[in-house]
């Protein structure tokens, strides 16, 4: 019989769709009770490679294992949630901004709040569809005290000369 680790990418494939409320929460205890960290390599590969509904299953997963254990490392996970931030397919999209926006309010904002991720943000709220575009103003408007204050003068007509004066 194949150990875990060989049926991972295959049950992260069967388990994809359609997810239920409990999928995320089954594959994070069977990873983390096998050992998160054998597992990375290969939510990793997943996220790199993956079909989208597995990507999207891997984002929420990644996202259990940062709630439960803090000192989890997410730097290599990072990476791939910016780049999935720019993906083709907007529910891949939809589920980045999701982990970013997550990851953060669970204290991993210094890790999550980076340049490029406020950068990606800000293209979101700018140019894409609008579910999109409001999660990502959602999150700058969280992450980003210098969004809010652009977000202000701009509802205000930039009518101070003294941004943040009468704004409130």
């Amino acid at each position: 019989m194949p150990s875990f680790i060989e049926q991972l990418p295959a049950l992260l494939r069967l388990m994809a769709d359609p997810t239920t409320p409990h999928t995320t929460k089954e594959l994070w205890c069977r990873i983390a009770a096998d050992d998160w960290d054998r597992h990375s390599p290969t939510l990793l590969h997943e996220l790199r490679t993956g079909v989208n509904d597995v990507k999207r299953l891997v984002l929420s997963i990644i996202c259990e294992q940062a709630q439960i254990v803090r000192p989890t490392p997410l730097k290599p996970f990072l990476i791939e949630i910016e780049r999935l931030l720019t993906d083709d397919d907007r529910l891949v999209r939809m589920a980045a901004l999701e982990a970013v926006r997550y990851l953060f309010q669970n204290g991993r904002d210094e890790e999550v709040a980076s340049p490029t991720v406020l950068a990606l943000l800000h293209r979101i709220s700018r140019d894409d569809e609008l579910p999109l575009a409001r999660e990502a103003m959602l999150s700058l408007v969280e992450m980003d005290d210098s969004a809010v204050l652009e977000i202000a003068l701009l509802l205000g007509g930039q009518q101070n000369a003294n941004p943040g004066e009468d704004l409130f």
